[in-house]
């Protein structure tokens, strides 16, 4: 009688399913969606360019003439016309796309967009050597995020700060921190995220300001070019009138609500504020401080250990690399859902490291293994986004932060022990 053979447990394949199954309730999702084309937050980026083709620059910042464009282009309420709050280099990109009408622009660019999500995986597969054993788990790492779905769906340019994100990491993994550090600025249009992520990790690789100071210094110079000295003044104006509405409740002119930030200050206002809509002058105040105390402690803490002994190992450095992004997504003044698509990187290099034969199943490891599982149920996002408690997903980042750097000063000579 032939013996009977036990059956291992394929981690690829039930991770293969798992993958093909969001997709699958993704694009369902996406294509029940289809019909709300003008409600997405693509409307910003070309209402945008069409400013720039038919006004002089410095209108682009004017409210009024943002809503009254967005209202005769797409034919929706004043009340849901959003402000383009982007600096005004990155309108250079949707320009072309301006030429096109509203529908065909935005499934362009979401072909854009979905390429550089898959080029920024196929980046990290090409660096991380246990990634690239399934030549299908990088992709399926940022493809699957429910933030990347967020891009995909609201026509948002995340995809495009994560393809730039990779390519100033694996710059700098390479030892070209100069190239790192101006592919680095090229993503300023998250300069919420990108200023606090350069400090940081300046303080391990100097030669990275070289190269991001000659992007961000040609960023500006086009800026300045494109919308003049009294449009950057306006924009200015934009950003501190947001950023004040937006620290004592829900703002409507904005389209801001505090409650759906994930990073330390939509946590603290949650906290404080029980979860309402809005917050005494004085208690507004008061978050902001706590929260200004807070980032500077943490921003202390990531830099001490991001500047390690063992400087060259390159373990080491994508540890701290990624513990930088986490922290900078936490510090940053304002981001949303689609911005947290960045958090690929860091996943995957913690990822990489897990999957190593020698990997130990402990604590730790559940707890990564749980966190990072959140980002990828979109029924999550739902829930919280519902109950207006997405800044609870800045908890998860906290949680993650600590355990990368428990893993960061645990040593960067051992990859294969996640213990």
């Amino acid at each position: 009688m032939p013996q009977s053979r036990t059956r291992s447990f394929d981690t690829r394949l039930f991770l293969g399913v798992v993958a093909l199954c969001i997709l699958v309730s993704n694009l369902a999702l996406f294509y029940a969606k289809r019909d709300g084309l003008p409600y997405r937050d693509f409307k910003i980026f070309y209402s945008g360019a069409r400013i720039l083709q038919a006004y002089p620059g410095t209108e682009l910042y004017n409210l009024d003439l943002q809503a009254r464009v967005q209202t005769e282009l797409l034919h929706i309420k004043t009340e849901e016309a959003l402000p383009y709050n982007h600096p005004p280099f990155e309108l250079l990109l949707f320009l072309p796309l301006a030429g096109l009408s509203y529908s065909p622009a935005f499934y362009l660019w979401i072909a854009i967009s979905f390429a550089c999500g898959i080029a920024g995986a196929k980046l990290m597969g090409r660096e991380l050597p246990r990634l690239r054993e399934g030549w299908w788990l990088p992709c399926a790492l940022v493809v699957c995020l429910f933030p990347f779905f967020m891009v995909i769906l609201e026509g948002q340019d995340s995809a495009l700060a994560l393809l730039l994100l990779v390519a100033a990491w694996v710059s700098m993994r390479r030892g070209a921190d100069a190239r790192g550090g101006f592919w680095l600025g090229l993503a300023l249009f998250k300069f919420q995220v990108i200023l606090p992520l350069a400090f940081i990790l300046a303080f391990r690789r100097t030669k990275l300001l070289k190269g991001f100071s000659v992007s961000a210094a040609l960023l500006g110079l086009i800026s300045l070019i494109m919308i003049r000295p009294a449009g950057l003044i306006s924009y200015i104006y934009l950003l501190t009138g947001m950023a004040r509405a937006s620290s004592e409740g829900v703002s409507l002119k904005f389209g801001m609500d505090p409650r759906l930030i994930p990073n330390l200050r939509g946590l603290m206002y949650g906290i404080v504020s029980g979860g309402e809509g809005a917050l005494s002058h004085s208690w507004a105040a008061g978050v902001i401080v706590a929260v200004g105390l807070i980032s500077l402690a943490a921003l202390v803490w990531a830099i001490r250990l991001v500047m390690p002994a063992h400087a060259d190992s390159v373990e080491g450095f994508d540890l701290a690399f990624s513990l930088a992004v986490i922290v900078s997504l936490l510090l940053s003044f304002h981001i949303l859902a689609h911005d947290l698509v960045l958090l690929a990187l860091p996943f995957a290099i913690v990822v990489d490291r897990m999957i190593a034969t020698r990997v130990a199943r402990n604590a730790r490891f559940a707890g990564s293994v749980i966190l990072i599982s959140i980002f990828y149920v979109y029924e999550v996002y739902l829930f919280l986004f519902a109950w207006s408690m997405v800044y609870w997903l800045a908890a998860a980042l906290i949680a993650l932060a600590i355990l990368v750097s428990n893993e960061r000063a645990g040593g960067e000579e051992a990859p294969a022990d996640f213990s």
